[in-house]
């Protein structure tokens, strides 16, 4: 986790940066809730912080659209 949670984005939850056969999600990308927390949850008690910026930039930065979409629902 720590060679792949260091960056701007939340990696995908299932293979994290060592998927070989791509992103084959059938449903979308409206996957960011239950499956993504199975990474973070153990994150606070290890004390590794650092890695969960990734999450709280993402949702940071989505805040508006969810915002609108939330409306629009």
């Amino acid at each position: 986790m720590a060679s792949a949670l260091r960056g701007d984005y939340m990696v995908k939850f299932n293979g994290i940066l060592w998927t070989t056969d791509g992103d084959t999600r059938a449903w979308g990308g409206s996957y960011w809730g239950a499956n993504q927390s199975c990474l973070y949850n153990a994150l606070l008690a290890a004390n590794k912080f650092e890695l969960i910026n990734p999450m709280f930039k993402m949702y940071s930065r989505i805040y508006e659209s969810c915002a609108v979409s939330a409306r629009q629902q």
